[in-house]
């Protein structure tokens, strides 16, 4: 927790470390974006625990998108350990949500897909000795 950067809100209601480089919100509305943060050189340099962000992890009829997520610090010269993705279970695609009316259904009892992903733990040298999924 030593490297995380303070985040605040002012009285006036604007905040302090987000920038949105998009442009306007329209650009992400039939598309996946990443979130948009400024981060400090002192945070750890994230890995997805999905190779690419899931198009959606959240499905009711009115609302389909990603937010929830899964990321994990990777190794580097300033933090020599971390880790990196081995696998990931499939997500269901949107098809095999929709012919149910969305989530939850009788076969997903949730609004939220369960993200599960088996992470290496590392060093910045390469993989470890053994290269156990934790």
């Amino acid at each position: 927790w030593k490297h995380l950067h303070s985040f605040s809100w002012r009285a006036d209601g604007s905040h302090n470390g987000l920038e949105n480089q998009l442009g306007s919100e329209d650009e992400c509305n039939d598309r996946v974006c990443a979130p948009t943060t400024s981060l400090p050189d002192s945070f750890p340099t994230l890995c997805s625990g999905y190779g690419e962000l899931p198009l959606f992890s959240h499905y009711i009829t009115q609302f389909q998108e990603t937010l929830d997520y899964i990321f994990a610090s990777q190794p580097s010269e300033r933090d020599y350990y971390g880790f990196a993705t081995k696998t990931w279970a499939p997500m269901p695609s949107r098809s095999d949500v929709a012919q149910y009316g969305g989530m939850p259904n009788e076969f997903m009892p949730s609004d939220h897909v369960s993200l599960v992903c088996d992470l290496a733990f590392r060093n910045h040298s390469g993989p470890s000795k053994n290269d156990e999924a934790t």
